[in-house]
């Protein structure tokens, strides 16, 4: 079975398009031309950081920080310089997802599948698929795939997912200044995060300590005037969320299951 990207219309990956939506790196990419990215929406001790703009503003308002190293929770993708190397993470609950492709010198990532596949014909390659992984997705009646993925392993052979305890490290070996030194990629794993305090503490304190702080957030999307969409799975889970959210907003909060 053989995969061809060759459908994915062009404009779907232009740059600029690419940039807003999607996220597209490999060893094709000239050095000068990685800039720090966020997608997504993230949580520090003290701020709420919302895309790139929020990213930006937080760097301006705490200059010298990484913002990386301050995030403790949310669903992002984060790509950030340090030194002379390039960090890329997902957030630590794996909200986010990021895949990564490599053959020899060669690599590509991207959080698009499609953008993947037609970066690794780029490359010179043929992407093939790896059918177990696909098997798990079905077309549904709107031309959505329904499914998920069933390990690190994705439809695409060699593409694999990166790990949410994982950040990919990429540096370049400077050769008197050279744009199109070659890239060195590498799976760096970091340390679990920690929830809540460590010790002792009951779990009652725990979880009081959670809903307070989820409180504060949902306090701080109603007053910038962010609008609230719950999808419900139908669990105690969800409906804990959804009994949250309606003691902060006041109001009927849209759901759908």
């Amino acid at each position: 079975m053989i995969l061809s990207a060759s459908h994915v219309p062009t404009a779907l990956i232009h740059p600029e398009f690419a940039s807003r939506y999607f996220f597209l790196l490999s060893s094709r990419t000239p050095k000068d031309q990685v800039n720090p990215i966020f997608h997504g929406v993230g949580f520090t001790p003290d701020a709420i950081v919302v895309g790139s703009q929020g990213c930006s503003d937080y760097q301006s308002r705490y200059p010298g920080r990484q913002l990386s190293m301050d995030l403790v929770d949310g669903g992002y993708l984060i790509g950030e310089w340090r030194g002379k190397t390039y960090v890329l993470e997902t957030d630590p609950a794996g909200q986010c997802l990021l895949y990564i492709w490599q053959s020899g010198d060669k690599w590509a990532v991207s959080n698009s599948p499609y953008v993947l596949a037609r970066e690794i014909e780029q490359l010179g390659h043929r992407p093939e698929l790896y059918a177990p992984a696909l098997a798990v997705f079905s077309l549904g009646p709107k031309g959505r795939d329904h499914g998920q993925l069933i390990s690190p392993r994705t439809c695409i052979k060699g593409a694999n997912l990166l790990p949410p305890e994982a950040r990919l490290r990429i540096t370049w070996e400077d050769d008197e200044g050279d744009q199109a030194a070659r890239a060195k990629v590498q799976l760096d794993h970091r340390p679990p995060p920690r929830v809540g305090e460590t010790g002792n503490q009951r779990y009652l304190h725990l979880l009081l300590s959670l809903i307070e702080t989820w409180r504060d957030r949902f306090l701080t999307f109603r007053e910038a005037g962010w609008p609230f969409r719950l999808d419900l799975s139908g669990g105690k889970d969800s409906r804990a969320v959804l009994a949250l959210m309606h003691s902060v907003m006041g109001r009927e909060v849209p759901a759908q299951t």
